[in-house]
């Protein structure tokens, strides 16, 4: 017999271990989750702070056996959530999938007012789930990924990174190129450290282009998390050297095995630009999005 059982009943590790099983399978993939069990881990320490992971996950066991688990990163200052899930056992469906959203959607202290949902386009199940919990679908995305036998150096690259007197016109340029996402630019800024760097393009003084990345070398993985350059100037090559200077930066970890950037799939023209420069296709996934 299926047993529901909340986050309070699971062991996080044994929740990591099932989630990084699953998520390395394209049919599984949900976009938001890692694929390693430790950077699962770590992200369930650092990303679930509003609400921890015992309040705000729901998993399924038979026999003391998980075969299931969804659960959510809660932004309770606007009632969002991102979904990690559903990741049910190959054996079980989406009738599994759905008793277990019930249940966390008792136990989740707050209604929520956007949902995300982000897998795989082979992921039938969550596409399913999506589609019976009302989601629309929204623009999909592409993961592209770099190895570093790809990388092309760029002379005095450290030359690139912010400096504190251009910390103002950066703010200004992420928050007028990405004016709805989840880091504005003051946020961006406080995130910098070891691990964490903006780097620039400018005519004269002024900010016309720049990259946010993010090392992650216990993991062996780097990331592009943003990249912009203002529209007029493009098709000058900003955009190319930023891409050779963040993954310079990140290949100097030498942990750091692989770089991940995600795009939406529509942008042909941005993914016209990462390729030539080394990145290659490794996902495509679906987005999908609920409001109340």
């Amino acid at each position: 017999m299926v047993n529901i059982i909340t986050g309070q009943d699971i062991s996080r590790t044994e929740a990591a271990s099932f989630i990084a099983t699953l998520n390395q399978i394209k049919k599984h993939h949900i976009g938001y989750c890692a694929t390693n069990r430790d950077q699962v881990l770590k992200d369930m320490n650092d990303n679930l702070t509003d609400i921890p992971f015992e309040a705000s996950f729901v998993g399924a066991q038979i026999d003391g056996r998980l075969i299931g688990l969804i659960g959510c990163d809660v932004g309770m200052d606007d009632q969002s959530a991102e979904i990690w899930g559903p990741f049910v056992d190959p054996s079980y469906n989406i009738d599994l999938a759905l008793t277990m959203w019930d249940q966390l959607q008792q136990i989740i202290p707050v209604e929520f007012k956007y949902i995300g949902i982000f897998p795989h386009v082979e992921n039938e199940l969550a596409h399913e789930f999506a589609a019976k919990i009302h989601s629309k679908q929204g623009e999909n995305q592409i993961i592209l990924t770099y190895q570093q036998e790809r990388l092309t150096t760029v002379d005095k690259y450290k030359e690139f990174v912010l400096s504190q007197q251009d910390k103002r016109n950066f703010i200004n340029l992420h928050n007028k190129m990405f004016p709805n996402t989840y880091y504005n630019g003051q946020e961006i800024l406080e995130r910098i450290d070891d691990t964490k760097q903006v780097f620039v393009v400018k005519d004269l003084r002024k900010i016309i282009g720049y990259v946010y990345a993010e090392a992650e070398p216990t993991f062996g993985n780097g990331s592009i998390d943003f990249i912009a350059i203002d529209p007029a100037y493009r098709g000058q090559g900003h955009g190319k050297n930023l891409l050779k200077v963040a993954p310079q930066w990140l290949f100097s970890f030498t942990e750091i095995e692989q770089i991940e950037l995600c795009v939406s799939a529509d942008k042909q023209a941005a993914i016209e630009l990462y390729r030539p420069v080394g990145f290659k296709i490794k996902h495509e996934l679906y987005y999908y999005s609920k409001e109340d």
